[in-house]
């Protein structure tokens, strides 16, 4: 057992090195999105309309006003420094994080640095980390709050929860989960904090208003040919197919694997939980690569059916999954091929994935977690 515990410790400061060397060598040049979370948080506080495209960039800020509570803390200091210790904290939280919501399941601990290596060594968390996102952030807060309901502390698992939806609203989908497994503690004390937190902005800055009046519906239903390389959801590969109303067919099948999970997973709540935030993904109307990340809670269900059942045709299938998601194409503006299937290679990854989370495994415990 000391060898296991030795190259696992090994890999693991090894694949936690190379994404920090790898960092480095970007942050003294501006991050793709933090630069937008820092430029407009500073628009905010002059006293501009943070929804207002400015001419100075190219991306609109698509946030909630209650992100606001996130970016502006460190949008204070100028933008080298402050993406630096923006990297600091999404990197440490989600590593902490990680580690303890691996912690509850009681994984071996060479288990649990092979795991949380593998998570630092693909595709998407690396693709945060370069674009300076607040998806590990969110992540983050996700785990904290499986955590605190493995804990039975509801009231707490739902301001976590509630954080997680103040910065993004993919997390929200775990409404369902509440519900169906009666957390309603989790679910009201969640959404309080939500509505508080966005009433706060709109009374400090009204014109935060615009992101409910004007830019949520078209981010809602982005148009068919809207879709690029990176762009993994239902729809983008509806669209490669050449099928007509994609947005039409994406509801029908976001509704069906709903569905599904409900009929096949509410008894297991782990699985549950986790197979809602990847149909959430790949269900919005655009999931870019560095959205992947939200599959990382069912990948690593996933991982403890393989250490429960031993079976090589599951961890197989799962090595597949986990390649179809974490790989990408170099050139964004040249694909290797035209065809659908390899371009959404992330989707179908996600789609095995959710397949095989949702089938019973032999001699897997129903929800020894929650």
């Amino acid at each position: 057992m000391g060898y296991r515990r030795f190259l696992s410790a090994l890999f693991f400061i090894i694949a936690f090195l190379q994404v920090i060397l790898g960092i480095s060598k970007h942050l003294n040049t501006p991050l793709v999105d933090f630069s937008v979370y820092h430029l407009y948080s500073r628009l905010l506080l002059t006293g501009h309309n943070p929804y207002e495209l400015v001419s100075v960039s190219n991306i609109p800020f698509n946030y909630t006003p209650s992100a606001f509570f996130l970016f502006v803390p460190v949008s204070i200091l100028p933008l080298i420094p402050a993406q630096i210790l923006y990297t600091l904290i999404s990197i440490s939280i989600f590593t902490i994080t990680a580690l303890c919501f691996l912690k509850v399941h009681k994984l071996p601990a060479h288990i649990t640095l092979v795991l949380l290596g593998l998570l630092f060594q693909n595709f998407p968390f690396k693709f945060n980390i370069i674009l300076g996102q607040s998806n590990l952030i969110v992540l983050s807060f996700i785990f904290l709050s499986y955590i605190a309901l493995v804990k039975k502390k509801d009231f707490t698992a739902g301001i976590f929860w509630g954080l997680a939806c103040v910065i993004k609203l993919t997390p929200l989908v775990l409404i369902i989960f509440f519900i169906f497994t009666g957390r309603f503690r989790t679910l009201v004390s969640g959404i309080f904090l939500f509505i508080l937190t966005n009433l706060i902005v709109l009374a400090i800055y009204p014109t935060t208003f615009d992101f409910f009046s004007r830019r949520f519906l078209p981010l809602a239903l982005l148009p068919a040919g809207n879709t690029t390389l990176y762009d993994q959801s239902i729809r983008a590969f509806l669209f490669r197919l050449g099928i007509a109303h994609p947005e039409a067919f994406q509801l029908i099948i976001s509704a069906l694997l709903v569905v599904l999970v409900f009929l096949f997973t509410r008894f297991n709540p782990p699985k549950f939980f986790s197979l809602l935030l990847l149909v959430a993904l790949v269900s919005t109307s655009y999931t870019w690569q560095h959205h992947l990340v939200f599959t990382f809670p069912a990948f690593i269900f996933a991982s403890l059916n393989i250490w429960r059942t031993k079976k090589l045709s599951y961890l197989l299938l799962t090595l597949i999954s986990a390649v179809l998601v974490g790989m990408h194409f170099p050139d964004i503006t040249r694909p290797p091929s035209g065809n659908p299937f390899i371009i959404s290679h992330a989707l179908l990854g996600s789609i095995l994935l959710f397949i095989l989370l949702l089938i019973p495994q032999t001699g897997t415990p129903q929800a020894d977690s929650l």
